[in-house]
């Protein structure tokens, strides 16, 4: 039930964890794929662990809040139920893991940022959120251009590649992260409100993306602008976008530019078939995990033996639902397919509803791309800026979804708003 109250503002020090969070952290060096399996510890691992802790310290805080007042912990949705069960199952996987150790870190992970985005929400609100998400994004963004001149190699993929690609491998997956800053960017305009600055972020991501070469961020991006054509939310300078290349079609048509586009776009046709090899690697991962340990699978992030038994250029799974899959086994996957498509339903019907409305918009447009990187990416669920997306939509989309009907109750949807920063949020206890 939503009550009325006002929504706090976060401090420095939660803006800047929130972002941490989002960000990985970055690895910042190039590692053995097998020192994961041996367990060795660098300090790119201790960052890691550091940050993390400090997620987990503030959702503690927030859950001892309650306990201390003696008061009721906050009532979860059922996509949060969903969430802790799937948890459960895949600390379940652990008991079978190839790597208990990395296994236990990883599956700790999740719980943090789902409880992390729950209590994040509950206190700032839908607003600040989504601005919070665009500021990680523009974050690494700046953070991989910057790489791309003082330290190449950290963000450059040539290993396997007919020519080199920025990537941004050591920092976070550039097109990932590119694809949905365009995303803020173009459809929730309260995030940034100076054109300038809001041209020069859109200059930069759009640069990124069609620098990583990746098809499936390509795929996000198109899929995002034919829905805003259907859609046409209440953002002036996704309108704009749209009315430009509306306009730019008819001249690369003219100028015979469509092959050059479509190749560009592609990378590599004979690839494709196989999806970069990924199609293979994926039966070859599920025959391996039904014949060593269907139920529980052989541990989150812990396949690493076998898919390099396939190829040793690969390394993981490729695709978030092969993870979930090999780590968690038939149980955690089943558990993971009721939970996005509960996730999934609430989505699509929050944008047809109302998908006018600039903070849906974005938000479901979102979770869409989550899940598309999740078809070629493990970033769905490990920790990225797109797992960190993905967990956290847990909580906006059913935030979303209470604040818009209750403005559409009261007649308020269809009105000139942009944001939804005026959202009125659950109270939650302060520390």
């Amino acid at each position: 039930m939503l009550v009325s109250r006002k929504i706090s503002r976060p401090r420095i020090y939660e803006t800047l964890l929130f972002i941490a969070l989002l960000s990985g952290p970055p690895a910042l060096r190039v590692r053995d794929p097998s020192a994961s399996l041996l367990g060795n510890a660098d300090w790119s691992v201790l960052l890691n662990a550091a940050v993390w802790g400090l997620g987990a310290f503030w959702v503690f805080l927030h859950l001892g809040g309650y306990v201390l007042k003696r008061r009721s912990v906050p009532r979860f949705e059922p996509l949060h139920i969903l969430a802790f069960l799937l948890i459960a199952c895949l600390y379940l996987s652990t008991l079978r893991s190839l790597v208990p150790i990395l296994t236990f870190y990883r599956v700790t992970q999740i719980p943090i940022a789902v409880l992390f985005g729950f209590f994040w929400i509950r206190r700032f609100g839908i607003d600040s959120t989504l601005k919070h998400l665009l500021a990680g994004y523009l974050t690494l963004s700046v953070a991989i251009a910057v790489a791309a001149f003082v330290a190449p190699d950290l963000v450059y993929a040539t290993i396997g590649e007919a020519k080199p690609r920025l990537r941004g491998d050591s920092i976070a997956d550039s097109g990932a992260v590119a694809a949905m800053g365009i995303v803020l960017l173009l459809s929730y305009p309260a995030a940034i409100r100076s054109r300038a600055i809001l041209l020069g972020m859109l200059a930069l991501v759009v640069t990124l993306l069609a620098l990583a070469q990746t098809r499936v961020d390509f795929a996000i991006v198109l899929l995002f602008l034919l829905l805003a054509l259907a859609r046409l939310p209440r953002s002036t300078p996704l309108r704009s976008l749209l009315y430009f290349l509306l306009a730019l079609i008819p001249v690369a048509v003219m100028l015979n530019l469509t092959p050059i586009v479509e190749s560009y776009l592609v990378r590599e046709e004979s690839s494709v078939s196989t999806l970069s090899d990924r199609l293979p690697l994926w039966q070859y991962v599920v025959s391996d995990i039904l014949e060593r340990n269907p139920w529980t699978g052989v541990g989150l992030y812990a396949n690493r033996v076998i898919t390099s038994a396939f190829n040793p250029g690969l390394g993981t799974s490729h695709s978030a639902y092969i993870e979930i899959f090999s780590g968690g086994g038939i149980i955690s996957f089943v558990v993971f397919s009721v939970m996005l498509l509960v996730e999934l339903f609430l989505a699509i019907k929050l944008l047809l509803l109302y998908g006018g409305t600039p903070g849906v918009f974005a938000a479901t447009n979102l979770f869409i791309a989550t899940i598309l990187i999740g078809t070629t990416s493990e970033q769905m669920v490990i920790s990225s800026p797109t797992s960190f997306t993905f967990w956290i939509m847990l909580s906006l989309l059913p935030a979303i979804g209470r604040t818009v009907y209750t403005h559409a109750q009261r007649g308020e949807i269809g009105t000139a708003r942009n944001d939804l920063h005026s959202s009125r949020v659950l109270p939650a206890t302060r520390r």
